[in-house]
């Protein structure tokens, strides 16, 4: 199996050549290395790249390089090798043992290292190895048993940590074939070593069932902008509080200052004043960062609340020597204060606004989170921080390929019709995937089982029946709905999306998956 890795090379090995990293044979005229290992800094692609210690000894010239959105590349090479059969695994844990295969200079032999996996980072779904391997490990493939597991990333010497990405987050259709024919990624016995966790509330960090989308590192990126305002929407239990976690958890590395404020927890009487409210806010942040203002009164008591609430931030943000992010989760729950709510995020807006003109603003960082549309509660868009300001994040449900992802984190190798019988069920709705993936993992319950009992007594779905408590508008709109009718009322219909219940298709609603449509059927 050692002579799958070569050496790459920037320029050929002969001409003055840089020995660069580690790529390994998938296929046979295909391999796999870190991005980093063919490209610059700036991510441009070296114009010469070769191969050495090829299986014949010979030294290959790269014909074409395909990037991943990962630190993964395809290399193509004209020359086809024979070499043995290679098999995969997601099957990846903190304690196991894992072997990495590679070089670690332009000379000597290849060398095999072996490590426990001492970590795991949520932000990228990364694993960690306690020891900094050469850099010409970087690109190396990490063995567990006789099965590829990942690619070792070799790029953090001060931190001591070598990092190991998961082979599934190649975009190798090589890989993914090879990783669908797996007979069991995990075996489903009663010693098997996978996390199960009951699905109830975040999703903690650091979980490995935690499915992170392109959307959660948009935010990772949007963090170190120079003007941050991220507008997160998604439906109840599509996961906006989890991925805040994980934007707050990024924060938290970075060392910024972090003040969450949960809107479903104010009391309704301060949604009904804006002083109280901004005053509120102000006392929250300040007792966050331990520091106390002090602003000249008679000109306070002089000034609108806006305008108060702007220098006492103006004031916060001088006597910080670091970005301040502010979380706004629920936002939607001001949004029945017309008055307030227009007022309260207009000056988030401006707020936003201030840091493009004046270096001051730029270390206040702004996330808000709702599951509600504000459009039809905001009277003017443009003065709303809802729309055409920031980073416009939307969680919509899994794909097909995120729920075969998250099924083989539970240990659940689907089958095509099994999969499609789940998407057809669920409709890849994150919550209650993640809640049939675990009674699958944990009660060996089968998918057909489930399917045929989830409107019975005593089943993991009853916490649907708290849709029978909806008001008789919302149930008027989902009879319409079962009948095919288009959407009139529009309030209405907004509540029903922002609940997950519901989506639009060619601008028609319908419901979100088998299961409501089942069980409105039978309660309507």
């Amino acid at each position: 199996m050692k002579n799958i890795i070569v050496r790459v090379w920037i320029n050929h090995p002969y001409q003055s050549g840089k020995f660069n990293g580690t790529a390994f044979f998938v296929d046979k005229d295909t391999l796999l290395t870190a991005k980093h290992v063919i490209s610059n800094g700036q991510g441009k692609i070296y114009d010469k790249i070769y191969l050495s210690d090829t299986p014949n000894g010979g030294i290959v010239p790269i014909d074409r390089v395909i990037l991943c959105e990962r630190d993964i590349a395809i290399l193509k090479i004209k020359k086809r090798f024979e070499i043995p059969d290679i098999r995969f695994t997601n099957e990846l844990s903190i304690g196991m043992d894992v072997e990495i295969w590679g070089f670690h200079n332009k000379d000597g032999d290849r060398n095999i290292k072996k490590h426990p996996i001492s970590g795991y980072s949520n932000t990228m779904h990364t694993y960690e190895l306690q020891n900094h391997l050469s850099s010409g490990f970087s690109g190396s493939p990490v063995f567990l048993d006789d099965k590829i597991c990942g690619i070792a990333q070799a790029i953090n010497s001060t931190k001591n940590i070598t990092y190991i990405i998961p082979i599934e987050e190649s975009c190798s259709e090589i890989v993914k074939a090879g990783l669908r024919d797996s007979k069991k990624l995990y075996n489903l016995t009663p010693n098997f070593s996978l996390v199960l966790e009951n699905p109830v509330g975040i999703v903690p960090i650091g979980s490995p069932n935690y499915l992170e989308r392109e959307e959660d590192r948009e935010c990772y990126r949007d963090l170190n902008a120079q003007y941050t305002l991220i507008r997160i929407k998604a439906p109840i239990q599509y996961g906006k509080t989890s991925l805040l976690m994980r934007i707050k958890n990024s924060a938290r590395e970075k060392e910024y200052h972090i003040v969450f404020l949960e809107f479903q927890k104010f009391d309704r009487l301060f949604f009904e004043d804006l002083k109280e409210l901004l005053e509120l806010i102000h006392e929250i942040i300040m007792d966050k960062l331990g520091i106390e203002i002090r602003l000249n009164s008679r000109l306070m008591n002089r000034l609108a609340p806006k305008d108060k609430s702007t220098r006492y931030m103006e004031k916060i943000l001088s006597q910080i020597d670091r970005p301040l992010l502010l979380i706004i989760d629920e936002a939607n729950k001001l949004f029945d204060y017309s008055e307030v709510s227009n007022n309260f995020f207009g000056l988030i807006r401006a707020w936003h606004e201030n840091a493009k003109q004046e270096p001051l603003w730029e270390k206040l960082k702004i996330v808000l989170a709702h599951s509600i549309d504000p459009l039809l509660s905001v009277d003017d868009i443009n003065q709303s921080p809802f729309h055409n300001v920031g980073l416009d994040i939307r969680l919509k449900s899994f794909s097909r390929d995120e729920i075969r992802n998250l099924s083989l984190r539970h240990g659940i190798d689907f089958e095509e019709s099994e999969l499609d019988k789940f998407m057809r069920f669920i409709g890849g709705h994150p919550f209650l995937s993640r809640k049939i993936l675990y009674t699958i993992a944990k009660e060996r319950q089968t998918l057909d089982e489930i399917i045929k009992n989830a409107h019975s007594y005593n089943t993991i779905f009853d916490d649907l029946k708290i849709f029978i408590r909806i008001d008789e508008r919302l149930k008027e709109t989902l009879k319409k709905i079962l009948h095919g009718e288009r959407c009139i009322d529009y309030l209405s219909c907004y509540k029903l999306e922002s609940l997950g219940i519901i989506r639009y298709n060619l601008n028609r609603p319908e419901f979100s998956c088998e299961l409501y449509r089942e069980f409105f059927y039978q309660i309507l």
